[in-house]
């Protein structure tokens, strides 16, 4: 944007084109002139001047009765009088400025005289025709005019009209329908809000009440006007005189650009001279960047049309080795390169890497986070059968060592059944000579124990068929 007023083929620029293209540009611009004095952005001004009649008029008619009427107003308190004398003046004015002094004392006279509907039109003129000028404490009649007429339809108990009023000129004020300087704006803004909000307490006027809060949550272009006009003098005025001032001595004007840190705020200003912005006229422009700004909106979009283009990442990272966009902290490898802006004094410094050797460690991270897990996996298994064989062992040896117990308690049982039938089996076939009672005893122990043997191999033959579940239940009743 500097370019088309540097260049000699555009010496036909004028300051007009140079507010038109303040409107379609990102970023603030500035434009001073020859004296490091701002000129744009345009906003009132902190030195309250004194108000002096011109030499030309300090004897005329008109002095003589606009001061015999401060005299009858301030004195005499005759208001009546007094607003004669005004309305005199009034006919005598050689000056718009003279008029709105004189109309404005005649406002205030008659408004005094309570005579209402008179005062009403005059501080109805006072607010349409002479908005603009100023009175003799720097105040635009746009405002002291809509003040005056809030007080008088209060008096005169119009009171739907009032918050409607006073809204309008709070937007206004806002929107900077008038160059005020930044304790005036402050005191008008309060002032409004302060009635607006006992208004309001009242539970009236609810459409004008949301009106207001809509108007609130918009920024005020004017108060920002203000913040960046005092911005500019107090960090970067200064520091463009001191450039500027060394570059002279150089013979040589060139633009630079330098950063200004405010807080946790970086900005960027860029300047340039103007030679040829207005004919034998010089001019010093630039613009203020707000770093967060360019961060947020302009940086990614650049990023990442470069990385299309290139097929190279580019990352902006801060002096902690972090991401700007991400807050992440940007491992540099013997791969990527670290560059620092030359040309802009961002606080930032570039890193360059290459996505196919990121690509080739993102694909070496997966592969060894995978074999890990499965080696995990196939350890965790083998373990599980490590248990699950030891278990099974352990369930073997208790089986063998209960059919060992089992074998031998039933051997146990056989035998002694087995060895009474024998013992008793041998003395019969023996002893002849036994008697009818000794052998009947024989028999008896010989088919008692042999009951008990059949019994006991019942026993055992249930418990094999009950394992290989061939066991049939009889069930009765009891």
């Amino acid at each position: 944007n500097f370019i088309q007023f540097i260049n000699p083929q555009n010496a036909d620029k004028t300051l007009s084109s140079y507010y038109v293209i303040s409107k379609n540009v990102t970023g603030n611009l500035f434009l001073l002139d020859a004296d490091y004095k701002l000129i744009f952005p345009e906003t009132g001004s902190q030195d309250a001047s004194v108000f002096r009649w011109e030499e030309d008029i300090s004897n005329s008619q008109f002095v003589q009765f606009f001061k015999s009427a401060e005299f009858f107003e301030f004195s005499k308190k005759n208001y009546t009088r007094a607003a004669e004398l005004y309305k005199k003046c009034t006919l005598s004015v050689s000056s718009k400025k003279h008029l709105t002094v004189a109309l404005e004392g005649l406002g205030r006279c008659l408004l005094s005289s309570k005579r209402y509907n008179e005062a009403y039109k005059v501080f109805k003129e006072l607010s349409n025709n002479y908005g603009q000028f100023q009175n003799k404490a720097g105040h635009p009649y746009g405002i002291i005019a809509v003040f005056q007429l809030y007080e008088i339809d209060r008096y005169r108990k119009k009171k739907a009209k009032n918050p409607k009023i006073l809204l309008d000129l709070y937007e206004k004020i806002r929107n900077g329908a008038w160059l005020l300087n930044a304790s005036a704006y402050d005191f008008f803004i309060a002032e409004i809000e302060s009635i607006l909000h006992d208004k309001f307490n009242k539970g009236k006027f609810p459409e004008i009440q949301k009106s207001y809060q809509d108007i609130r949550k918009q920024q005020s272009p004017y108060r920002q006007a203000l913040v960046f006009t005092d911005f500019l003098k107090k960090e970067v005025i200064p520091k463009i005189k001191e450039k500027l001032s060394l570059s002279q001595i150089a013979d040589e004007i060139m633009p630079g650009r330098f950063l200004i840190t405010l807080k946790k705020d970086f900005f960027l200003i860029s300047y340039a001279i103007f030679p040829n912005l207005q004919s034998e006229q010089t001019f010093y422009g630039g613009f203020c960047w707000n770093i967060n700004s360019l961060k947020k909106w302009i940086t990614p979009k650049i990023l990442e049309n470069t990385t299309k283009d290139s097929g190279i990442n580019f990352q902006i990272v801060d002096e902690k080795g972090q991401n700007i966009l991400t807050g992440k902290e940007e491992l540099t490898s013997k791969s990527s390169l670290t560059l620092s802006y030359r040309h802009f004094p961002l606080p930032w410094k570039l890193l360059v890497s290459h996505p196919e050797i990121k690509a080739l460690e993102r694909t070496a991270r997966r592969e060894i986070f995978f074999y890990g897990v499965l080696l995990t996996v196939i350890v965790a298994l083998m373990l599980l059968g490590a248990v699950l064989i030891a278990r099974d062992i352990s369930r073997e040896s208790e089986t063998t060592r209960l059919k060992t117990e089992f074998v031998h308690n039933v051997s146990h049982e056989l035998k002694t059944p087995l060895t009474l039938i024998r013992l008793y089996g041998e003395t019969l076939q023996r002893k002849e000579n036994l008697t009818d009672e000794e052998k009947k005893e024989s028999y008896e122990i010989i088919t008692k124990e042999s009951e008990r043997l059949s019994h006991l191999i019942n026993n055992v033959l249930d418990f094999s068929r009950i394992e290989m579940g061939k066991k049939e239940f009889d069930i009765k009743k009891g």
